[in-house]
């Protein structure tokens, strides 16, 4: 099973990351892929209706 998780936390070291680490950690255990994406490193933009999202597939 392929396993997204989505950690909100601005502390990469603080006790939610901790214990999403945890559950990552036990996931792998089991045989399950994880991947765990920290949104305050993704750079998000709101759209801006240009529309070249309709031109591209």
């Amino acid at each position: 099973m392929n396993i997204l998780i989505i950690n909100g936390s601005p502390r990469k070291k603080g006790l939610i990351s901790q214990m999403l680490g945890i559950m990552q950690v036990e996931a792998e255990k089991r045989g399950d892929t994880a991947e765990m994406v920290y949104t305050n490193d993704l750079t998000v933009k709101p759209c801006i209706g240009c529309m070249v999202c309709r031109t591209k597939e």
